[in-house]
């Protein structure tokens, strides 16, 4: 297997909304999977009306990790925010004077860092999209810029091994527990087993086969790890 070690840095903020958030706009302390694969069909420079069909490719060719490059000194800011209401198009009158808004807590990262680990048979065209993108590149938001480092790529190897440097399946001790969406296909959410976010790295597991990206291992977690699916909201 081929894989590719790449390095995230949002220079301003960042949030990856939760989707069942309402009002407490929480985020995920790190990008979703989903998020990943919008940021990979981005640099590929796909079109919108091939957006799902590629993106199921992705899920099928790609298996992913990752991990905030440093360890969390501060957890998310929360700030006051107006979100504007959707209104339903047959009852919007033809000039509205007001929109309806509702005040909320909005959650969101300062200048976040994470490392993401690619693994697959095919990755050099990732690879050299990432470094030379077809647009320009953001993370969550879409006015959140990102500047992506592709730091290694080579071949993946497995070994045992004590200690990892991603994501865990299931529940470790000292860790957050986070349910995150894999990918988003038209109206479904689908979502990977329970994942476990250790709070510094390496991080101490019992011996386990893990996937070796320049010497760190991860569990590589792909379409065969998604749990379930919801309606998306």
């Amino acid at each position: 297997m081929k894989g590719l070690i790449v390095d995230l840095e949002v220079p301003y903020f960042g949030a990856f909304r939760r989707p069942a958030s309402t009002s407490l706009v929480l985020s995920y302390p790190l990008p979703p999977f989903s998020t990943v694969f919008g940021l990979l069909i981005n640099a590929l420079g796909v079109r919108r009306e091939e957006y799902e069909e590629e993106v199921r490719k992705l899920m099928a060719n790609l298996a992913l990790n990752l991990r905030p490059l440093h360890c969390p000194k501060e957890r998310p800011v929360r700030e006051a925010a107006k979100l504007l209401k959707l209104i339903e198009r047959g009852e919007r009158p033809s000039r509205p004077s007001s929109f309806p808004s509702s005040p909320v807590y909005r959650y969101f990262l300062i200048h976040p860092n994470y490392r993401i680990y690619i693994g697959g048979e095919e990755t050099e065209e990732i690879a050299q999209a990432l470094r030379s993108p077809r647009r320009p590149l953001y993370l969550g938001q879409s006015d959140d810029m990102v500047v992506v480092d592709v730091t290694w790529e080579g071949e993946v190897r497995e070994e045992k091994k004590e200690e990892t440097f991603g994501l865990l399946q299931g529940k470790y001790e000292g860790c957050e527990l986070l349910r995150i969406p894999f990918a988003v296909e038209g109206g479904k959410i689908y979502y990977l087993s329970p994942l476990s976010l250790p709070s510094c790295f390496p991080f101490p597991i019992p011996q386990k086969r893990l996937s070796i990206f320049n010497g760190e291992g991860v569990e590589l977690l792909g379409l065969k790890d998604v749990a379930g699916k919801e309606e998306r909201k």
